[in-house]
Formats: structure tokens, sequence, C-alpha cells
């Protein structure tokens, strides 16, 4: 398998995704030509409830993933970082026509050298880590007390706990190459290459 040079980071909130990047940037050096974050593509918590908002994310997708790989055919060893990508919005998505539209977007994944990479939570650190205690704006409280409300779950912990469990199976689903890590919430230690049964009970 050639070498990645589309890296996209996914996971629930708290789960180290931004220290996962930093060592990313790190890691990558100058090979790393762009980086979107997570507000670049339309994946912030502030984009959730705007109308229209997954058919949004599917034609930017389509348009970054041109983009994309223009530049790979003008600069072979460039490599692009996406903080979210392909995996949030089909989570998320509230729009059951456009499930063709995400499965041709990963299927244009699978065709260039892509990898996912996943930092997960063991199930007693969700409770602790995903309401993001460091966020104290109240438009951050009011959208997981929406989340919770549109849901059968009783706790935003348990909802968090399920949405790792979906983020799993379509990791297994997408058939694209992808790697489990653990970022310890505490330390900030990070284990690689971790079985993704690890993380998956709720």
């Amino acid at each position: 398998m050639a070498d990645p040079q589309i890296y996209v980071v996914e996971g629930i909130p708290g789960s180290g995704k931004d220290l996962t990047i930093a060592r990313l940037r790190e890691e990558l050096g100058d090979r790393l030509y762009w980086t979107f974050d997570e507000g670049e593509v339309l994946c912030s918590w502030k984009h959730y409830w705007l109308e229209n908002i997954d058919v949004l994310r599917v034609e930017l997708m389509d348009g970054l993933l041109a983009q994309v790989q223009i530049l790979l055919r003008e600069e072979p060893d460039a490599v692009v970082l996406f903080n979210r990508f392909h995996i949030s919005p089909i989570l998320w998505n509230k729009t059951p026509s456009l499930a063709l539209q995400h499965a041709r977007i990963v299927a244009r994944l699978r065709l260039l050298p892509t990898k996912v990479i996943v930092p997960m939570l063991e199930r007693h650190e969700i409770q602790q880590r995903v309401e993001h205690p460091e966020r104290r704006e109240p438009a951050w409280r009011r959208h997981l007390r929406k989340r919770l409300q549109v849901t059968d779950f009783k706790d935003i912990g348990e909802l968090y706990a399920a949405d790792q469990q979906a983020i799993g199976r379509l990791l297994e689903d997408h058939a694209l190459p992808y790697e489990v890590l653990h970022v310890d919430p505490r330390s900030g230690t990070v284990q690689r290459e971790q079985p993704l049964s690890r993380f998956l009970a709720l």
C-alpha cells in the first residue's frame, strides 16, 4: 500500500483529536501541504443545527476531494490533513436521501492514499471528557442538551459512547486503512495501533 497522503482524524469530543493532529503535524513536517480544521469542513458543533447542513457538507466534500486530487497530481509528495471529514457527516446525517452521495465519497477515498486515524476513549473516560469542561460557552451546553432531547439516551456520556461504537462500525464498513489510538486524557500519552474492540463496550 502507498504511504498515506490524505489523513483524516475522527473521533468523539474529548477523545484527543487536537493532540493527535498536533503530533501528525510534527511528524509530517514540510510534506504537510494543507490542513483543514473541523470548522473548515463544516463539522464544528456550531454547524450541527444549521438548515441544510447535510447537503452543504456533501457538496463541500465533493469539491475538496476534487481539489485534493488535482493537488496530488501536481505535487506528488504533498500530504493533506483533515480534522473530521467523511465519518462525522455520515454519523450526524439527518437526510437519508444523501446515503448514495456519502457512499460515493467513501469510494473516491478508497482510490486515494487515505488513512483514517481515530483516537478513542474507554467507557469510563467518556463521561469525564465528552462535555469538554474547558468549553464554557452557554451555546455548547445548549448544543449538548438539544442532542439529548432528540435521542433516547439518559446522559451525554451514553450518547457519545454510542457515537464511538457507530464510528467503529463505519471504520470497518468503509474498508479504508485506519488506526485506532488511545490518548490518555491526563498525561497526553498516546498509545498507537490499539485494537478497535478495546473501545466498543457501552
